[in-house]
């Protein structure tokens, strides 16, 4: 009768296993590698938690048994990995008694050199995972500097297998980076034809890619002085390695290339298995590292559009909810507009240039007032500015803010640059309108374009005030329900009915 053992932990397979006439069946949670390859059983299962990754060393070591491998979690990679070294494996959900008396073969006579070789590979890799583990610890801590993390991987590779050259080929957007790692041996030549193969394999796995240079980036460049010397040694790569790198969630971010000038050197089943199963890390590690410089680029480079007319603090929120949100809400809110008066003319009467460059300096300083007020920038009309109080952050008076934002621009207004700036007769002045009211505000917009705005009588009203102001020879003017809510003196000087509403004009004292 055949011998059937299970190597279960987790008695996963209990009640799976059902009596049979042709083979016996024996459990044991647990058994060490080299005693389950000298036992005489015909067919070894080995049940893989999810935990047991110290289990896929075992599997790759007992290729050369009857061996079925089964696995209580879907792990594309770990199955990838036995079935790339020829090992059935199978998920525990199509397990079945038919699959196990297909599997059974007669017990064939034990290798005794193999069984050396399986306990020296499990000492060197065992004496070297703790290094090993060091460089994954180091490359995950740079995960701030893609080039010192990828080195520190590069040296871990360097301790699984010998390789001459190790090549990662990173999908990052829309282009395809290039890190490279060799050793003193390795000169242009070599390294350029080796090259060759590797884009080849690359671009069969990955498809939108430019490179972002040939040579792509050597991270130890500098330990091999004689790089780029002509030499007479005509020897090239002899052995080749190649993977996908996946990231936890089995997308292909890369391609790894290992090569080497011994013949056959990657064609070993328990290299190959430990370099597969390191993979799998080693392309979690770089695809956090893609992801959160992304994140860190994307942020610094919406910080800086946006500091010019947001506060910090606004910036802040959208970062940390990582998005725009759609929609809008009622708010109460100032708007501040303001307007510079007879800019037709001061455009008529000077070059392209000079009225940009004036503007420039112009918006830079209103917008600072604004912003260090509390204030957000809405839009900018031609000359005219619209700024928000009291959206998207709350602000205790709205009024008060816009109302102090409006003193800083009024007294700032000697600072703007007027040098070489051909002025009309009234010289350079400004309006300002502010009103308070509850408006809708939000970010509004198109998939494509959007833009935090307020909209609503609110904004009209303010813009109102603006065009009143030349009228009333000020340069600020407010509504009724702006001087209530400040503590400024403020006097009445005059009034607008606006439909049903009497809008109240008031100034400063």
């Amino acid at each position: 009768m055949r011998r059937v053992l299970v190597v279960d932990s987790s008695g996963s397979l209990n009640g799976k296993l059902t009596k049979n006439e042709e083979y016996s069946t024996e459990c044991l949670s647990s058994c060490s590698t080299t005693d389950l390859y000298n036992s005489n059983y015909d067919l070894i299962i080995l049940v893989i938690n999810r935990n047991e990754t110290h289990l896929v060393q075992t599997g790759r070591l007992l290729k050369e048994r009857s061996l079925l491998v089964v696995l209580t979690i879907k792990d594309q990679f770990k199955k990838y990995l036995f079935q790339n070294l020829n090992i059935d494996c199978i998920y525990i959900d199509e397990f079945n008694n038919e699959l196990v008396q297909a599997k059974i073969k007669p017990m064939e006579s034990i290798n005794q050199n193999f069984i050396e070789c399986i306990q020296s590979n499990i000492m060197n890799f065992n004496k070297k995972r703790s290094i090993i583990e060091s460089c994954y610890i180091q490359a995950a801590l740079n995960i701030d500097t893609i080039e010192k993390s990828i080195s520190y991987l590069f040296n871990a590779i360097s301790l699984i297998s010998k390789n001459d050259i190790i090549v990662i080929m990173l999908k990052v957007a829309r282009e395809t980076r290039v890190y490279s790692h060799i050793t003193p041996r390795v000169h242009k030549k070599n390294y350029d034809n080796f090259l060759k193969f590797c884009y080849h394999s690359h671009y069969e796995n990955i498809s939108v890619s430019n490179l972002e240079n040939s040579e792509g980036n050597i991270v130890n460049i500098s330990n091999n002085p004689d790089f780029y010397t002509s030499i007479l040694d005509k020897r090239e790569i002899s052995s080749y390695f190649f993977s996908p790198l996946n990231n936890s969630e089995g997308e292909v971010i890369g391609t790894i290339h290992l090569g080497n000038y011994i013949n056959n050197y990657f064609n070993n089943d328990i290299i190959r298995g430990n370099l597969l199963e390191n993979f799998y890390l080693i392309g979690s590690i770089i695809d956090a590292n893609i992801k959160y410089n992304s994140v860190i680029r994307d942020n610094r480079e919406v910080r800086y559009i946006f500091s010019k007319f947001v506060p910090d603090r606004v910036i802040d929120k959208h970062l940390e909810l990582g998005r725009l949100e759609k929609g809008g809400e009622l708010k109460k809110v100032a708007i501040l507009f303001t307007d510079i008066r007879a800019f037709t003319a001061i455009s008529e009467k000077n070059s392209a240039d000079a009225v940009v460059s004036f503007l420039n300096n112009y918006f830079n300083i209103m917008v600072g007032c604004i912003k260090s007020n509390g204030g957000v920038i809405d839009k900018f009309i031609g000359d005219a500015i619209v700024a928000i109080f009291g959206a998207p952050d709350e602000v205790d008076n709205p009024s008060q803010s816009a109302i102090n934002a409006a003193k800083s621009i009024i007294s700032s207004l000697s600072k703007v640059c007027l040098d070489g700036l051909i002025l009309p007769e009234s010289g350079f002045n400004m309006g300002i309108g502010i009103h308070v009211g509850e408006s809708i505000v939000g970010n509004i917009g198109s998939d494509k374009k959007m833009s935090y705005t307020s909209i609503g009588d609110v904004v009209t009203l303010a813009e109102e005030l603006e065009s009143l102001t030349k009228k009333y020879d000020r340069t600020l003017l407010f509504s009724r329900d702006v001087a209530k809510s400040i503590t400024d003196e403020s006097v009445l000087l005059g009034n607008k009915n606006i439909g049903e509403m009497d809008l109240g004009i008031y100034g400063l004292k």
